[in-house]
């Protein structure tokens, strides 16, 4: 996303907090493991999932366009290193009292 790049990614741990959801890019649900190897308990479905949305993105030039600048707007706006210090500042501030 920082690279204007529009993403699809699978909607698992961090990844939904840094993707919107047909803001940025698409995120792919992925039905997984409730225990450790947290493989898909449907990993054909996943596969088609991705695939269609990938190639969503790969016909439509615009669709990429506006994902890619939202993205990077994102990215700078809530994981730049200024963004981070911002909220560390924050945090370490409610600290203090």
């Amino acid at each position: 996303m920082a690279c204007e790049t529009a993403v699809v990614a699978s909607a698992v741990g961090g990844i939904k907090e840094v993707v919107v959801d047909g803001e940025t890019g698409f995120l792919v649900p992925l039905e997984q493991m409730k225990e450790s190897p947290f493989e898909a308990t449907n990993p054909e479905k996943f596969a088609r999932d991705i695939a269609e949305r990938i190639n969503r993105l790969m016909k439509d030039r615009r669709l990429r366009e506006r994902f890619g600048k939202a993205g990077r707007k994102r990215a700078e706006e809530k994981f730049s290193w200024a963004a981070i210090a911002i909220k560390t500042k924050k945090l370490y501030e409610t600290l203090k009292r």
